[in-house]
């Protein structure tokens, strides 16, 4: 039975609105899955709005979709201080096992950004623990090495990522 309280629905309509592009719209949704004060989110009033009132709280895997979609928002608007801290709390949000290495990709993004090589790399490598052939933390992660001076372990990463494209290209010539 739909119910228009529930904070999940702003999460879907959400990451619906940002595969579309609406990144603005977005956020509204995103902010107020997370209860978070939208007032000053210009497009929030152009949105139809479903009640707020006792909306029921968000698993934590939705709460870090939710967060971690913020930060990536922020990121691209080169807000990095804010950006971090939607990755930063993204990560805490998480009760159970992390499943989606996407948190600490943005996060170690970030972390490049503001030239903390060293965070960046330490974000990468837990990511690469959630998903070893992610190709954004393989470049990632072995960027950052590369940029502390660690060529070595730069370069094992670049093997590792050389590895993951010839099992993707394996796998889409399979399937394609």
């Amino acid at each position: 039975e739909y119910d228009p309280g529930r904070a999940e629905l702003y999460l879907w309509r959400g990451l619906a609105l940002h595969t579309e592009k609406k990144v603005e719209q977005a956020e509204c949704d995103y902010s107020r899955a997370l209860g978070l004060d939208t007032s000053h989110l210009p497009a929030c009033g152009d949105l139809v709005k479903m009640p707020t009132d006792g909306l029921n709280s968000l698993t934590s895997e939705q709460e870090m979709q939710a967060r971690t979609a913020l930060g990536w928002i922020k990121f691209g608007e080169k807000k990095d201080e804010i950006a971090l801290n939607f990755f930063q709390t993204a990560i805490s949000a998480i009760s159970a096992p992390a499943s989606s290495p996407q948190p600490w990709i943005g996060l170690g993004n970030v972390y490049y950004r503001m030239e903390e090589f060293g965070e960046a790399a330490k974000a990468g490598e837990q990511a690469l623990r959630l998903d070893e052939y992610n190709l954004a933390a393989l470049i990632l992660t072995s960027s950052a090495h590369w940029k502390l001076g660690g060529l070595t372990e730069g370069a094992a990463i670049c093997q590792h990522y050389e590895a993951a494209f010839k099992s993707l290209n394996v796998a889409t010539q399979v399937e394609g």
